[in-house]
């Protein structure tokens, strides 16, 4: 899913990506316009500073209640940070396609974040 943040080039495109899901179906999404100029973009750097694996496996842990391994809370909190990390969870609740919570998702998100900082601090 992470993948969808790469494929920014424009205001408005379409998308193929892995939706979070078991199957691991492919469809297709519809990238709104930025909420604010240089937004996507800030998003494509965020997505640079963290290995794809880690950052599918901290999507799937916000969306499928996966559990994040030290490796990868290790790269959310000191490679990618906070900013990033909320701006990507924004990013993905603006896809209608996938149909995501946004409460449910940003309440995650901060679960998942806050877990991750513990773990980082018990030594990444």
């Amino acid at each position: 899913m992470v993948a969808a943040a790469s494929m920014l080039g424009s205001s408005v495109a379409t998308a193929e990506v892995e939706a979070p899901s078991p199957a691991q179906e492919v469809i297709k999404l519809t990238i709104p316009p930025e909420p604010e100029p240089g937004f996507y973009l800030f998003i494509e750097e965020c997505t640079k500073k963290i290995t794809a694996d880690c950052g599918d496996i901290v999507v799937r842990n916000v969306v499928e209640n996966l559990e994040t391994s030290q490796k990868c809370c290790g790269e959310l909190v000191n490679l990618m940070g906070k900013t990033c990390h909320d701006d990507l969870l924004r990013f993905f609740v603006s896809l209608p396609e996938l149909e995501l919570n946004a409460t449910e998702v940003y309440a995650k998100g901060d679960e998942v974040w806050n877990t991750c900082v513990k773990i980082t601090e018990a030594g990444y």
